[in-house]
Protein backbone atom coordinates (compact mmCIF):
# COMPACT_ATOMS: atom_id res chain seq x y z
CA UNK A 1 0.00 0.00 0.00
CA UNK A 2 1.38 3.51 -0.59
CA UNK A 3 0.90 5.86 1.90
CA UNK A 4 1.01 9.75 1.24
CA UNK A 5 -0.84 11.72 3.93
CA UNK A 6 -0.58 15.16 2.28
CA UNK A 7 0.35 16.91 5.14
CA UNK A 8 -2.69 16.07 7.36
CA UNK A 9 -2.85 13.98 10.25
CA UNK A 10 -3.36 10.41 10.05
CA UNK A 11 -3.46 6.49 11.88
CA UNK A 12 -2.01 3.71 10.35
CA UNK A 13 -2.44 0.23 11.65
CA UNK A 14 0.90 -2.52 12.46
CA UNK A 15 0.93 -3.55 8.88
CA UNK A 16 0.53 -0.30 7.08
CA UNK A 17 3.65 1.08 9.45
CA UNK A 18 5.36 -2.08 8.67
CA UNK A 19 5.67 -1.03 5.19
CA UNK A 20 6.20 2.55 5.68
CA UNK A 21 8.96 1.65 8.28
CA UNK A 22 11.11 -1.17 5.74
CA UNK A 23 11.24 2.21 3.21
CA UNK A 24 13.17 4.13 5.19
CA UNK A 25 16.88 4.37 5.64
CA UNK A 26 18.40 4.45 8.86
CA UNK A 27 19.28 8.02 9.57
CA UNK A 28 15.35 8.11 9.56
CA UNK A 29 15.10 4.65 11.60
CA UNK A 30 17.06 5.62 14.63
CA UNK A 31 15.12 9.33 14.92
CA UNK A 32 14.90 9.91 18.69
CA UNK A 33 11.66 9.41 20.64
CA UNK A 34 10.45 12.08 22.70
CA UNK A 35 8.65 10.79 26.03
CA UNK A 36 9.01 7.16 25.29
CA UNK A 37 7.06 5.05 27.85
CA UNK A 38 8.62 1.90 26.49
CA UNK A 39 12.16 2.04 27.69
CA UNK A 40 13.68 2.07 24.15
CA UNK A 41 15.19 5.20 22.55
CA UNK A 42 14.19 5.22 18.79
CA UNK A 43 12.16 4.08 16.39
CA UNK A 44 14.05 0.97 15.45
CA UNK A 45 14.73 -0.19 18.44
CA UNK A 46 10.83 0.06 19.33
CA UNK A 47 10.27 -1.73 16.35
CA UNK A 48 12.67 -4.75 16.90
CA UNK A 49 11.15 -5.13 20.37
CA UNK A 50 7.56 -5.05 19.15
CA UNK A 51 7.28 -6.53 16.07
CA UNK A 52 7.28 -9.88 16.27
CA UNK A 53 5.14 -9.70 19.70
CA UNK A 54 2.21 -11.87 20.10
CA UNK A 55 -1.22 -10.42 19.52
CA UNK A 56 0.11 -7.27 18.06
CA UNK A 57 -1.80 -4.03 17.98
CA UNK A 58 -0.56 -1.13 16.64
CA UNK A 59 -1.45 2.30 15.59
CA UNK A 60 0.43 5.05 14.36
CA UNK A 61 0.10 8.48 14.19
CA UNK A 62 1.62 10.30 11.46
CA UNK A 63 1.81 13.59 9.48
CA UNK A 64 3.60 12.51 6.10
CA UNK A 65 6.57 10.76 6.52
CA UNK A 66 7.12 11.97 9.88
CA UNK A 67 5.85 9.69 12.89
CA UNK A 68 4.56 11.58 15.62
CA UNK A 69 3.09 8.99 18.17
CA UNK A 70 2.12 5.74 18.13
CA UNK A 71 0.69 3.20 20.89
CA UNK A 72 1.28 -0.76 21.24
CA UNK A 73 -1.43 -2.66 22.64
CA UNK A 74 -1.32 -6.59 23.98
CA UNK A 75 -4.10 -8.74 24.61
CA UNK A 76 -6.53 -7.25 21.96
CA UNK A 77 -7.75 -9.61 18.93
CA UNK A 78 -9.64 -8.00 16.52
CA UNK A 79 -10.27 -11.29 15.04
CA UNK A 80 -12.19 -12.45 18.35
CA UNK A 81 -13.85 -9.70 19.85
CA UNK A 82 -15.49 -12.38 22.18
CA UNK A 83 -11.93 -13.10 23.61
CA UNK A 84 -10.74 -9.35 24.08
CA UNK A 85 -14.28 -8.99 25.48
CA UNK A 86 -13.48 -11.85 28.03
CA UNK A 87 -10.09 -10.51 28.76
CA UNK A 88 -11.63 -6.94 29.37
CA UNK A 89 -14.25 -8.17 31.71
CA UNK A 90 -11.20 -10.43 34.05
CA UNK A 91 -8.70 -8.04 34.25
CA UNK A 92 -10.90 -4.61 33.82
CA UNK A 93 -7.99 -2.87 32.04
CA UNK A 94 -5.91 -2.35 28.47
CA UNK A 95 -2.75 -3.08 28.95
CA UNK A 96 -0.90 -0.58 26.86
CA UNK A 97 2.63 -1.74 26.21
CA UNK A 98 4.19 1.53 24.48
CA UNK A 99 2.61 4.90 24.34
CA UNK A 100 4.40 7.69 22.91
CA UNK A 101 4.02 11.20 21.39
CA UNK A 102 6.48 13.48 20.22
CA UNK A 103 7.10 16.37 22.19
CA UNK A 104 6.61 19.66 19.94
CA UNK A 105 3.02 17.73 19.34
CA UNK A 106 1.83 17.70 23.05
CA UNK A 107 -1.67 19.09 23.72
CA UNK A 108 -2.44 18.98 20.54
CA UNK A 109 -4.68 15.75 21.05
CA UNK A 110 -2.39 13.18 19.32
CA UNK A 111 -2.45 11.18 23.10
CA UNK A 112 -6.33 11.39 22.98
CA UNK A 113 -6.98 9.80 19.32
CA UNK A 114 -4.53 6.68 19.74
CA UNK A 115 -6.48 5.93 23.47
CA UNK A 116 -10.23 6.60 21.69
CA UNK A 117 -8.52 4.40 18.54
CA UNK A 118 -8.04 1.93 21.46
CA UNK A 119 -11.14 2.49 23.58
CA UNK A 120 -13.43 2.14 20.10
CA UNK A 121 -13.31 -1.34 19.87
CA UNK A 122 -14.29 -2.01 23.54
CA UNK A 123 -18.25 -2.80 23.47
CA UNK A 124 -18.19 -1.39 27.40
CA UNK A 125 -20.28 1.56 28.93
CA UNK A 126 -16.69 1.97 31.25
CA UNK A 127 -13.53 2.17 29.34
CA UNK A 128 -10.23 1.81 31.44
CA UNK A 129 -6.31 2.01 29.79
CA UNK A 130 -3.29 1.78 31.93
CA UNK A 131 -0.46 3.66 30.60
CA UNK A 132 2.96 4.51 32.01
CA UNK A 133 3.21 8.11 31.94
CA UNK A 134 1.58 11.22 30.65
CA UNK A 135 3.40 14.02 29.55
CA UNK A 136 1.10 17.52 30.52
CA UNK A 137 0.08 18.35 26.97
CA UNK A 138 -1.94 14.88 27.27
CA UNK A 139 -2.91 15.28 30.08
CA UNK A 140 -5.39 18.27 29.69
CA UNK A 141 -6.44 16.91 25.94
CA UNK A 142 -7.23 13.27 28.27
CA UNK A 143 -9.26 15.48 30.71
CA UNK A 144 -11.37 18.00 27.89
CA UNK A 145 -12.48 14.31 26.47
CA UNK A 146 -13.58 13.02 29.87
CA UNK A 147 -10.54 11.10 31.15
CA UNK A 148 -9.93 10.63 34.46
CA UNK A 149 -6.64 9.50 35.98
CA UNK A 150 -5.51 7.04 39.07
CA UNK A 151 -2.42 5.54 40.22
CA UNK A 152 -2.65 2.02 38.99
CA UNK A 153 -1.01 -1.47 40.19
CA UNK A 154 1.09 0.68 43.19
CA UNK A 155 3.73 2.23 40.62
CA UNK A 156 3.63 5.74 41.09
CA UNK A 157 4.70 6.41 37.83
CA UNK A 158 1.83 4.16 36.12
CA UNK A 159 -1.95 5.59 35.52
CA UNK A 160 -5.27 4.33 35.21
CA UNK A 161 -6.87 6.02 32.41
CA UNK A 162 -11.17 5.81 32.83
CA UNK A 163 -13.08 6.83 29.77
CA UNK A 164 -16.73 7.60 30.22
CA UNK A 165 -19.29 10.39 29.64
CA UNK A 166 -21.35 8.96 32.49
CA UNK A 167 -19.85 10.52 35.66
CA UNK A 168 -22.02 7.90 37.51
CA UNK A 169 -20.71 5.33 36.31
CA UNK A 170 -17.33 6.94 36.38
CA UNK A 171 -17.98 7.62 40.29
CA UNK A 172 -18.67 3.57 40.72
CA UNK A 173 -15.66 2.52 38.43
CA UNK A 174 -13.64 5.34 41.03
CA UNK A 175 -15.32 3.77 44.57
CA UNK A 176 -14.61 0.22 43.04
CA UNK A 177 -10.78 1.02 42.57
CA UNK A 178 -10.19 2.28 45.82
CA UNK A 179 -11.44 -1.08 47.63
CA UNK A 180 -8.40 -2.68 45.40
CA UNK A 181 -5.23 -1.72 47.87
CA UNK A 182 -3.01 -1.66 44.78
CA UNK A 183 -5.07 1.26 43.01
CA UNK A 184 -4.75 3.78 45.82
CA UNK A 185 -1.75 4.74 45.22
CA UNK A 186 -2.74 7.81 43.45
CA UNK A 187 -1.42 10.34 40.97
CA UNK A 188 1.89 11.70 42.42
CA UNK A 189 0.99 15.73 42.69
CA UNK A 190 3.91 17.00 41.29
CA UNK A 191 3.21 15.91 38.00
CA UNK A 192 -0.05 16.03 37.43
CA UNK A 193 -3.61 16.43 39.35
CA UNK A 194 -7.35 16.34 38.26
CA UNK A 195 -8.59 18.05 41.15
CA UNK A 196 -9.04 22.16 41.13
CA UNK A 197 -9.16 21.90 44.95
CA UNK A 198 -7.19 20.42 48.03
CA UNK A 199 -8.32 19.20 51.23
CA UNK A 200 -6.99 20.56 54.41
CA UNK A 201 -7.57 18.52 58.10
CA UNK A 202 -6.10 20.16 61.25
CA UNK A 203 -6.18 17.68 63.76
CA UNK A 204 -5.11 17.29 67.26
CA UNK A 205 -5.85 13.78 68.95
CA UNK A 206 -8.64 12.76 67.11
CA UNK A 207 -7.56 9.63 65.18
CA UNK A 208 -10.33 7.87 65.01
CA UNK A 209 -12.83 10.13 63.28
CA UNK A 210 -9.40 11.41 61.30
CA UNK A 211 -9.60 8.00 59.73
CA UNK A 212 -13.15 7.87 58.91
CA UNK A 213 -12.92 11.59 57.50
CA UNK A 214 -9.91 10.34 55.45
CA UNK A 215 -11.54 7.27 54.05
CA UNK A 216 -14.38 9.20 53.44
CA UNK A 217 -13.08 11.16 51.25
CA UNK A 218 -10.95 9.07 49.18
CA UNK A 219 -14.64 6.68 48.67
CA UNK A 220 -17.26 9.47 48.45
CA UNK A 221 -15.89 12.84 46.16
CA UNK A 222 -16.30 13.79 43.40
CA UNK A 223 -12.84 14.25 42.36
CA UNK A 224 -10.89 10.89 44.68
CA UNK A 225 -7.23 12.19 43.26
CA UNK A 226 -7.71 15.92 45.05
CA UNK A 227 -4.78 16.88 47.48
CA UNK A 228 -5.19 16.15 51.01
CA UNK A 229 -2.54 18.07 53.40
CA UNK A 230 -3.02 16.66 57.06
CA UNK A 231 -1.64 19.03 59.92
CA UNK A 232 -1.24 17.32 62.89
CA UNK A 233 0.27 18.55 66.16
CA UNK A 234 0.74 17.48 69.57
CA UNK A 235 -0.94 14.10 69.30
CA UNK A 236 -0.31 11.62 71.25
CA UNK A 237 -3.37 8.82 70.18
CA UNK A 238 -1.27 7.31 67.44
CA UNK A 239 -2.05 9.85 64.59
CA UNK A 240 1.75 10.39 63.62
CA UNK A 241 2.25 6.83 63.22
CA UNK A 242 -0.82 6.23 61.49
CA UNK A 243 0.05 9.25 58.88
CA UNK A 244 3.48 7.79 58.36
CA UNK A 245 1.95 4.43 57.69
CA UNK A 246 -0.78 5.39 55.57
CA UNK A 247 -0.07 8.68 53.57
CA UNK A 248 1.20 6.78 50.16
CA UNK A 249 -1.72 3.82 50.45
CA UNK A 250 -4.54 7.01 50.70
CA UNK A 251 -2.41 9.69 48.87
CA UNK A 252 -2.51 12.26 51.37
CA UNK A 253 0.79 15.26 52.65
CA UNK A 254 1.11 15.15 56.12
CA UNK A 255 2.80 17.31 58.72
CA UNK A 256 3.55 16.62 62.40
CA UNK A 257 4.89 19.57 64.31
CA UNK A 258 5.64 19.43 68.48
CA UNK A 259 4.78 23.28 69.65
CA UNK A 260 5.35 24.48 72.55
CA UNK A 261 2.67 27.70 72.02
CA UNK A 262 0.14 25.48 69.10
CA UNK A 263 -1.35 27.05 66.47
CA UNK A 264 -4.61 25.00 67.18
CA UNK A 265 -7.05 25.04 64.51
CA UNK A 266 -7.06 28.33 63.26
CA UNK A 267 -3.47 28.39 63.12
CA UNK A 268 -2.95 24.75 61.54
CA UNK A 269 -5.80 25.59 59.16
CA UNK A 270 -3.55 28.80 57.81
CA UNK A 271 -0.44 26.35 57.76
CA UNK A 272 -1.97 23.83 55.21
CA UNK A 273 -3.30 26.76 53.25
CA UNK A 274 0.29 27.73 52.82
CA UNK A 275 0.91 24.36 51.19
CA UNK A 276 -2.13 24.31 48.85
CA UNK A 277 -1.03 24.98 44.93
CA UNK A 278 -4.77 24.15 43.84
CA UNK A 279 -6.92 26.99 42.66
CA UNK A 280 -9.34 26.12 45.59
CA UNK A 281 -8.95 25.26 49.31
CA UNK A 282 -11.50 22.95 50.98
CA UNK A 283 -11.36 23.27 54.73
CA UNK A 284 -12.74 19.75 56.53
CA UNK A 285 -12.95 18.96 60.18
CA UNK A 286 -11.43 15.88 61.71
CA UNK A 287 -14.41 14.49 63.00
CA UNK A 288 -16.44 14.78 59.33
CA UNK A 289 -18.17 11.98 57.53
CA UNK A 290 -18.61 12.91 53.97
CA UNK A 291 -21.02 12.59 51.58
CA UNK A 292 -20.95 11.33 47.76
CA UNK A 293 -20.30 14.29 44.99
CA UNK A 294 -20.27 16.28 48.02
CA UNK A 295 -17.49 18.32 46.81
CA UNK A 296 -18.60 18.62 43.10
CA UNK A 297 -21.39 20.51 44.71
CA UNK A 298 -19.11 22.80 46.41
CA UNK A 299 -17.37 23.54 43.48
CA UNK A 300 -20.66 24.07 41.53
CA UNK A 301 -21.95 26.88 43.36
CA UNK A 302 -18.53 29.03 42.01
CA UNK A 303 -19.93 28.38 38.71
CA UNK A 304 -22.87 30.13 39.67
CA UNK A 305 -21.54 32.76 40.61
CA UNK A 306 -18.23 33.45 38.78
CA UNK A 307 -16.97 36.91 39.77
CA UNK A 308 -17.60 36.85 43.83
CA UNK A 309 -15.44 36.83 46.49
CA UNK A 310 -17.22 33.54 48.38
CA UNK A 311 -16.92 30.84 50.69
CA UNK A 312 -19.33 27.61 50.30
CA UNK A 313 -20.39 24.92 53.00
CA UNK A 314 -22.03 21.75 53.11
CA UNK A 315 -25.25 21.19 54.91
CA UNK A 316 -24.69 19.48 58.24
CA UNK A 317 -26.09 16.40 59.81
CA UNK A 318 -24.80 15.83 63.40
CA UNK A 319 -26.60 13.97 66.61
CA UNK A 320 -27.81 15.63 69.02
CA UNK A 321 -25.16 15.91 71.84
CA UNK A 322 -26.19 19.43 73.15
CA UNK A 323 -30.11 18.77 73.45
CA UNK A 324 -30.43 21.41 70.88
CA UNK A 325 -32.95 21.53 68.00
CA UNK A 326 -32.31 21.87 64.33
CA UNK A 327 -30.93 24.89 62.94
CA UNK A 328 -30.46 26.61 59.49
CA UNK A 329 -28.04 24.43 57.67
CA UNK A 330 -27.48 22.36 60.64
CA UNK A 331 -29.91 18.93 60.97
CA UNK A 332 -29.58 17.43 64.08
CA UNK A 333 -30.72 13.83 64.43
CA UNK A 334 -31.40 11.09 67.63
CA UNK A 335 -28.06 9.88 68.82
CA UNK A 336 -28.74 6.55 67.42
CA UNK A 337 -30.29 7.68 63.91
CA UNK A 338 -26.74 7.10 62.36
CA UNK A 339 -24.08 6.83 65.45
CA UNK A 340 -23.11 9.02 67.79
CA UNK A 341 -19.37 7.83 67.73
CA UNK A 342 -16.49 6.54 65.34
CA UNK A 343 -17.40 2.47 66.08
CA UNK A 344 -21.28 2.37 65.67
CA UNK A 345 -21.49 5.01 63.02
CA UNK A 346 -23.54 3.60 60.06
CA UNK A 347 -21.90 4.48 57.20
CA UNK A 348 -23.99 2.80 54.45
CA UNK A 349 -26.92 4.27 55.95
CA UNK A 350 -26.40 7.95 55.97
CA UNK A 351 -24.71 7.93 52.40
CA UNK A 352 -28.25 6.03 51.32
CA UNK A 353 -29.88 9.11 53.39
CA UNK A 354 -27.93 11.78 52.26
CA UNK A 355 -28.21 10.86 48.45
CA UNK A 356 -31.93 11.28 48.95
CA UNK A 357 -31.62 14.58 50.98
CA UNK A 358 -29.61 15.35 48.50
CA UNK A 359 -32.09 14.71 45.51
CA UNK A 360 -35.28 15.84 47.21
CA UNK A 361 -33.68 19.22 48.28
CA UNK A 362 -32.11 21.88 46.55
CA UNK A 363 -31.83 25.30 48.58
CA UNK A 364 -28.82 27.43 49.11
CA UNK A 365 -28.48 29.64 52.28
CA UNK A 366 -26.57 32.94 53.62
CA UNK A 367 -25.16 30.73 56.51
CA UNK A 368 -21.67 29.45 57.77
CA UNK A 369 -21.22 26.43 59.25
CA UNK A 370 -17.41 26.48 61.12
CA UNK A 371 -14.65 26.81 59.09
CA UNK A 372 -15.29 23.54 56.89
CA UNK A 373 -16.14 25.72 53.64
CA UNK A 374 -14.72 25.98 50.12
CA UNK A 375 -12.61 29.03 48.85
CA UNK A 376 -10.78 29.76 45.79
CA UNK A 377 -6.86 30.27 47.38
CA UNK A 378 -6.66 34.05 46.42
CA UNK A 379 -9.61 34.70 48.38
CA UNK A 380 -8.05 32.78 51.75
CA UNK A 381 -5.15 35.17 50.59
CA UNK A 382 -7.25 38.38 50.28
CA UNK A 383 -8.76 38.05 53.96
CA UNK A 384 -5.33 36.54 55.62
CA UNK A 385 -6.69 33.19 57.07
CA UNK A 386 -7.75 32.78 60.91
CA UNK A 387 -6.51 35.48 63.73
CA UNK A 388 -3.57 33.34 65.42
CA UNK A 389 -4.49 35.46 68.23
CA UNK A 390 -7.60 33.18 69.09
CA UNK A 391 -4.92 30.52 68.90
CA UNK A 392 -5.34 27.41 70.14
CA UNK A 393 -9.06 27.40 69.42
CA UNK A 394 -12.63 29.07 69.97
CA UNK A 395 -13.94 31.91 68.09
CA UNK A 396 -11.16 32.03 65.08
CA UNK A 397 -14.66 31.34 63.17
CA UNK A 398 -16.57 34.34 64.27
CA UNK A 399 -13.64 36.47 64.07
CA UNK A 400 -13.06 34.93 60.32
CA UNK A 401 -16.12 35.34 59.11
CA UNK A 402 -16.65 38.81 60.38
CA UNK A 403 -14.11 40.12 58.82
CA UNK A 404 -15.28 38.33 55.30
CA UNK A 405 -18.47 39.76 55.74
CA UNK A 406 -16.77 43.55 56.62
CA UNK A 407 -15.03 42.65 53.26
CA UNK A 408 -18.47 41.89 51.22
CA UNK A 409 -17.75 38.13 50.73
CA UNK A 410 -20.61 35.73 49.89
CA UNK A 411 -21.34 32.74 51.95
CA UNK A 412 -23.36 30.21 50.73
CA UNK A 413 -24.39 26.66 52.03
CA UNK A 414 -25.87 24.07 49.73
CA UNK A 415 -28.19 21.00 50.53
CA UNK A 416 -26.74 19.39 47.72
CA UNK A 417 -23.59 18.82 49.60
CA UNK A 418 -24.02 17.08 52.76
CA UNK A 419 -21.77 15.99 55.18
CA UNK A 420 -21.75 14.51 59.33
CA UNK A 421 -20.29 16.01 61.39
CA UNK A 422 -20.00 14.19 65.11
CA UNK A 423 -19.11 17.22 66.88
CA UNK A 424 -16.53 18.92 69.15
CA UNK A 425 -14.84 15.32 69.47
CA UNK A 426 -11.52 17.22 69.66
CA UNK A 427 -12.45 21.01 70.84
CA UNK A 428 -14.68 19.61 74.01
CA UNK A 429 -14.96 15.76 73.90
CA UNK A 430 -11.64 14.50 72.81
CA UNK A 431 -11.91 11.33 75.07
CA UNK A 432 -15.28 10.69 73.16
CA UNK A 433 -16.76 10.95 76.62
CA UNK A 434 -20.12 13.14 75.56
CA UNK A 435 -20.56 13.81 79.56
CA UNK A 436 -17.67 15.17 80.37
CA UNK A 437 -15.69 18.53 78.99
CA UNK A 438 -11.89 18.57 80.46
CA UNK A 439 -11.21 21.69 82.48
CA UNK A 440 -8.67 22.89 80.17
CA UNK A 441 -10.52 23.56 77.09
CA UNK A 442 -13.16 25.32 79.06
CA UNK A 443 -10.77 27.30 80.38
CA UNK A 444 -9.11 27.93 76.58
CA UNK A 445 -12.63 29.22 75.10
CA UNK A 446 -13.34 31.51 78.42
CA UNK A 447 -9.81 33.26 77.26
CA UNK A 448 -10.79 33.26 73.06
CA UNK A 449 -14.06 34.63 74.12
CA UNK A 450 -12.68 37.56 76.06
CA UNK A 451 -9.83 38.30 73.52
CA UNK A 452 -12.93 38.41 71.00
CA UNK A 453 -15.01 40.87 72.85
CA UNK A 454 -11.81 43.29 73.35
CA UNK A 455 -11.48 43.17 69.79
CA UNK A 456 -14.86 43.84 68.41
CA UNK A 457 -16.46 45.83 71.65
CA UNK A 458 -18.82 42.43 72.55
CA UNK A 459 -20.28 39.38 71.54
CA UNK A 460 -21.77 38.76 68.07
CA UNK A 461 -25.44 39.01 67.14
CA UNK A 462 -26.91 36.79 64.39
CA UNK A 463 -29.82 37.11 61.93
CA UNK A 464 -33.01 34.41 61.68
CA UNK A 465 -30.93 32.07 60.02
CA UNK A 466 -28.24 31.66 62.81
CA UNK A 467 -25.75 33.94 60.27
CA UNK A 468 -23.37 36.83 61.63
CA UNK A 469 -24.52 40.38 61.95
CA UNK A 470 -22.28 42.77 60.54
CA UNK A 471 -19.45 43.96 63.24
CA UNK A 472 -16.47 46.45 63.01
CA UNK A 473 -13.40 45.78 64.78
CA UNK A 474 -12.49 49.03 67.42
CA UNK A 475 -9.11 47.93 68.07
CA UNK A 476 -7.46 48.96 65.44
CA UNK A 477 -6.48 45.65 63.65
CA UNK A 478 -7.44 44.95 59.78
CA UNK A 479 -10.28 43.20 58.34
CA UNK A 480 -7.68 41.99 55.88
CA UNK A 481 -4.65 39.99 58.48
CA UNK A 482 -0.85 40.12 56.75
CA UNK A 483 0.00 36.59 57.50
Amino acid sequence: MNIVYNNHLSVVTWKQFESFYNSLDNEKKTWDLDMNLSGVNCVKDWYNLYSNAENNDVDVVMIDNEIIGFSHVMLRDKTDEAIFNRNFETTGHIPIISFVVKEKYWGNGIGTLLIKNILKFVKYDLYTAVVDRINIGSYKAFIKNNFICAGFNGNPNQFLMIHTSDSTKQNLFKRKMMDQPKIINYLKQDILTLSPLTHCISSFNNLNYLKLAVKSIRENSFYVDAPLIIHAENCQDGTNEWLQENSKKLNFEYYIEKNKTPRGIGGGMNFCASKVQTKFINFLHADFYVAKDWDKHLLEKFNKYPNQRMIVFSHRVQPNIFKEESRSGTLIVPMDEFGEYHHNFDKQYFLDWADEFSQMNDFEIQKSEGVSGLIRKVDWDFIGGNDDRFAPAYWEDADLFIRMINESYKFVLTSKSVVYHFASRASRFPDDDLTIRPTNLADIEKRSTQRFAEKYGRLPDRDEHDFYIPLQIIDGSPNRINQ
